[in-house]
């Protein structure tokens, strides 16, 4: 039997969905020559006004923006939160969990160059209340052994422990973002393993698999091509799972090219909205935006719709951002429009 959460989750994610931005919307975000003119039409025409609402969107700065867009996308999971209790251990707090790591890894970034007065000033208000440890704390931090202290009532402590600084102080930040990301994922395969069942936990660890293969394919290539890693090496660094087979990630390692690779999906993407592009993250995030556009409109599993959901949000503020990014280094209109993924 169906519960009336999963009715009102399943009506909620459909509705905020709905309000997503259209190509209408891309060409005329296009047309703008400021990071102001791009807040004031995302205000006036889009489902951000009630975000922008209280913003002087005249004297807006491109990481105030990016901040607030990041900021109405925790605002929409909330409302979706609201319908399903915020246990620690549901799938449903996998977006805490993503937010958690992603203001870590920021502010590693902060320490290595001696800059957390920055990561303070951009600290996200929404997520201090949610947290599961003190991120006010982390803005403090000044050395490794603060580190270890904020985190030592934390399931993340285990992970700091593993990026000790160089001799220098420094956190390898490379590192970090593998450990960290592996975690998340191996963590989330955990959580869906033990949650669902049946038809849902089928379509979940699928768009997950998915989701895991175009991060290690990324990483493959970057490491094959940048910096001419040995395969052993580059195997060291990547993701696996119980459901992510190393048989799999043996074909991905010698597979010529990361395209070559890659090019398995094509077969089931129309081809009048193929994209083609020679920028591997751009192409990753690509086929991510099919396989989950697919999946929200045609699946009825409130789970599985909230985790394309997700996806699909996260494409959208990253399209903002390339075009924000684009005004920013004068880039050509053509070219930003085609790193746009929508259809």
């Amino acid at each position: 039997m169906t519960k009336f959460s999963d009715n009102a989750i399943y009506t909620k994610i459909k509705s905020i969905h709905s309000n997503r931005l259209k190509t209408a919307d891309y060409t005329s975000l296009l047309e703008k020559s400021s990071v102001s003119d791009v807040a004031l039409y995302l205000k006036e025409n889009t489902s951000y006004k009630s975000i922008l609402e209280k913003e002087d969107c005249n004297n807006i700065h491109r990481t105030q923006l990016e901040s607030i867009l990041t900021r109405d996308l925790f605002n929409k999971y909330s409302k979706i939160y609201k319908y399903n209790k915020l246990d620690k251990h549901s799938f449903f707090y996998n977006i805490i969990i993503r937010a958690e790591i992603d203001q870590i890894l920021k502010s590693i970034m902060h320490f290595n160059t001696l800059s957390m007065d920055k990561f303070i000033i951009n600290l996200p208000e929404y997520l201090i209340n949610h947290a599961s440890f003190n991120l006010i704390d982390i803005a403090k931090v000044k050395n490794f052994n603060d580190y270890i202290n904020v985190f030592k009532h934390s399931i993340y402590l285990p992970l700091i422990l593993k990026c000790s600084p160089d001799s220098n102080g420094i956190i390898d930040y490379t590192h970090a973002e593998i450990i960290f990301q592996n975690f998340l994922y191996i963590y989330t395969e955990q959580i869906i393993t033990k949650q669902f069942i049946g038809k849902t936990k089928k379509i979940l660890i699928n768009l997950l698999s998915i989701e895991i293969e175009l991060i290690n394919l990324s990483r493959i290539h970057r490491l094959k091509t940048i910096f001419k890693k040995p395969n052993d090496f580059i195997f060291s660094q990547l993701i696996i799972t119980d459901n992510f087979s190393i048989k799999k990630i043996q074909k991905m390692l010698h597979s010529s090219s990361a395209f070559d690779y890659i090019n398995k999906y094509k077969r089931n993407i129309p081809e009048d909205i193929s994209k083609d592009t020679d920028n591997l993250e751009i192409y990753v995030d690509f086929i991510k935006y099919i396989k989950n556009i697919k999946n929200i409109q045609f699946s009825n599993k409130p789970a599985t719709i909230f985790y394309s959901f997700f996806i699909l949000s996260e494409i959208q503020v990253k399209n903002i951002i390339h075009i924000i990014e684009g005004i920013r280094y004068k880039a050509d209109k053509d070219y930003i429009k085609n790193i746009i993924i929508n259809n």
